[in-house]
């Protein structure tokens, strides 16, 4: 009788054991919700994600994703263009980039050299270019005070110049334009005005670029922003239609 309650106990002990392992691969793998997307920049301690898809963000959303994971052994050895899975906690923080708090594992689902590495895709010169395009280039150089609002595509060429981004820079507190090149390099200029909620960025041509702006006094209106290059010559050229 005795030898059967060892054996119960220990089998129940066992039982116990692996039911509470919830920071096994399998149980964080079959239990967590999970983002899905393409490493973009890797940092001592988180790299920045690109997701195409994820759930309430369908259009697209750049995520940083720390590198203190609870899992030992996830794939944390990771380069630019690697797509992986990241499980997490479910909470995320609405910040440009989003956050997230707690991540149990990552895994890898396509390695680099089987992806399309971004680095390699914005210094080739190319025919045309999409509004991902043009994102890539400004999150592949924005500092951390820089908050994306929108893009556009150039598709004359003016300048030499492919696309360009509306930001918000909150250290300076101003409305900012950058206009890339072909190889991810880019001027800027800025307005010490805040932008509306809805901007209109919108190209209109020759290099010139408008978008809404919000006055002192509450009142919107529309700013153009107009650059020419000539040489080593950086020019640009506002100009609004707020009355005076």
């Amino acid at each position: 009788m005795k030898k059967w309650i060892t054996i119960l106990l220990a089998l129940t002990f066992v039982v116990v054991m692996v039911g509470c392992n919830k920071n096994s691969m399998d149980y964080i793998i079959s239990n967590k919700p999970s983002v899905t997307g393409i490493v973009k920049e890797v940092q001592d301690q988180s790299v920045l994600m690109y997701a195409e898809t994820a759930e309430g963000y369908p259009n697209g959303s750049y995520w940083e994703v720390p590198l203190d994971v609870k899992n030992p052994d996830s794939y944390t050895d990771l380069t630019v263009g690697d797509e992986i899975v990241v499980y997490y906690d479910g909470s995320v923080m609405e910040t440009d980039p989003l956050q997230i708090g707690t991540v149990y594992a990552i895994t890898l689902k396509t390695p680099a050299n089987r992806t399309e590495n971004i680095e390699s895709t914005i210094q080739k010169e190319k025919e045309s270019w999409s509004e991902q395009d043009i994102i890539d280039m400004f999150y592949n150089s924005r500092e951390a005070e820089w908050i994306y609002k929108a893009c556009v595509v150039i598709p004359d060429f003016a300048s030499d110049r492919v696309g360009a981004v509306l930001f918000w820079d909150r250290g300076q507190g101003t409305s900012q334009v950058a206009f890339f090149d072909s190889e991810g390099y880019f001027q800027q200029c800025g307005v010490y005005a805040e932008m509306v909620a809805e901007p209109e960025f919108t190209y209109l041509g020759d290099g010139t670029v408008t978008f809404k702006l919000k006055a002192e006094n509450g009142k919107t209106y529309n700013y153009m922003l107009t650059i020419s290059i000539e040489g080593n010559c950086v020019n640009f050229e506002a100009t609004d239609d707020l009355v005076k």
